[in-house]
């Protein structure tokens, strides 16, 4: 048995990247996935490979986690389809893309952390 096997995670930015990688090694110990992003066709594909290679169930959801509905809906439907949510990742994040981290001013790092309000998965 694998550790996390019967477990159900969402991975917010799943579909590539360090979300992809966060998926793949909760995949590898036996977490089902909920991953999202706003790109279906990413997320389909990401959904294939997770299923082929780790024979765990993935639900992908296209979602925006600035929007508190999306994320309500992202919550519902995981419930719906495992019946719990185990672990939470929040990856996805909105950032300034191709600024080094030295030219970022305190804006760049607002957009960032508050583009997405935390508290909205818990309720």
């Amino acid at each position: 048995m694998k550790r996390l096997e019967g477990n159900v995670t969402i991975i917010t930015g799943g579909g590539k990247g360090i979300g992809f990688g966060l998926a793949q090694a909760f995949a590898q110990e036996g977490s089902n996935l909920v991953i999202t992003g706003r790109t279906e066709s990413r997320l389909l594909d990401a959904k294939k490979r997770l299923e082929e290679e780790y024979g765990i169930e993935v639900l992908p959801i296209v979602a925006d986690g600035a929007d508190e509905s999306a994320i309500k809906n992202v919550v519902a439907k995981t419930v719906e389809k495992f019946g719990k949510i185990t672990t939470l990742v929040n990856n996805a994040q909105v950032s300034k893309s191709g600024l080094p981290l030295v030219e970022h001013t305190k804006e760049d790092f607002d957009l960032a952390i508050y583009s997405c309000n935390r508290n909205q998965l818990i309720q």
